[in-house]
């Protein structure tokens, strides 16, 4: 049985007349005929009842016009889907966020992603940057907005944010005084940050910073959450360096003091694999790369 056949019956029992059917198929009666005449032999019953003056459905013609719409409809239904599938409207989009991901940033891209495409379902993952690299070489993330510096030839990494490092402080820290904060003045303070394992970019990139200042770093506590950093500076066990957005957390008994000299910036990327052939994923570049360039302009302006 053809969808061509299942169409040309609907529209001989919509019309109950050959020639307007044919008309509206946009074909010779002829042809329609014979499509009307295969489909009934392949049946084994007759659907219409036919004579010069008129054409009337049998009782199995009825029951069948219902389910032939039906099917037409579905199939009509699956390749809207597919088509929409093939433009990226519509499927699934996994993503990895790191706790400490640029919120401004972060939620203009979803927010406007989720405008353009309603139909893809979200899911977010919190996961730090080393998960999430390993998340997208095994597929099981599509994208990611994590912490640079990323070195994987597998992924493509898109700059999204830059923010400058701030200081966390315990409350009642003396330095908490100070409007602004050198890296000399934080000398042989205890510091907590996140393990290398975990954020082997930010390690490093901390690390470096000390050195080449000459300051001794001296790292008394590792944690792998922001949360969690952000409580032990609260209970006065270190400082911290940490990315300008964490403000935007409020915790309480920790003061946030900015930082002189030239000092690199966090960095926050999108990255996905290079490999990745995802019409959904290529929708949702598209959107990052927009939505980033227009926030990037609007700071530029401030």
């Amino acid at each position: 049985m053809k969808l061509q056949q299942l169409r040309c019956f609907v529209a001989v029992a919509e019309e109950l007349h050959f020639g307007h059917a044919a008309s509206r198929l946009r074909m010779a009666q002829p042809p329609l005929s014979r499509q009307i005449r295969e489909l009934e032999e392949e049946l084994g019953t007759r659907l219409f009842n036919r004579t010069k003056r008129r054409v009337a459905l049998t009782d199995a013609g009825r029951i069948f016009l219902d389910e032939a719409r039906g099917a037409l409809a579905q199939v009509d239904r699956a390749a809207d889907a597919a088509r929409r599938a093939g433009q990226g409207e519509i499927g699934q989009l996994v993503l990895g966020v790191v706790p400490t991901v640029d919120s401004q940033v972060f939620t203009r891209i979803l927010r406007d992603f989720a405008a353009g495409y309603p139909k893809v379902q979200i899911v977010i993952r919190s996961l730090n940057t080393t998960a999430q690299v390993q998340g997208l070489r095994t597929g099981n993330l599509q994208a990611g907005f994590l912490r640079l510096p990323v070195r994987d030839d597998t992924l493509t990494i898109r700059l999204v944010s830059r923010e400058p490092l701030i200081a966390a402080l315990p409350g009642r820290h003396p330095l908490a005084r100070s409007a602004r904060l050198s890296l000399a003045m934080l000398a042989d303070e205890p510091h907590v940050i996140f393990p290398r394992p975990v954020a082997p970019g930010y390690y490093d990139m901390i690390v470096s910073l000390y050195r080449e200042a000459g300051v001794n770093l001296r790292i008394t506590q590792e944690a792998e959450h922001v949360q969690t950093i952000l409580g032990l500076v609260a209970g006065g066990f270190g400082v911290s360096l940490l990315p300008g957005t964490v403000r935007n957390l409020r915790p309480e008994g920790v003061v946030f003091r900015a930082l002189t000299g030239h000092l690199p910036y966090a960095e926050t990327a999108v990255a996905y694999r290079k490999d990745d052939p995802s019409e959904v994923l290529r929708a949702f570049v598209g959107v990052v790369d927009r939505a980033s360039a227009r926030l990037r302009r609007g700071r530029a302006r401030a």
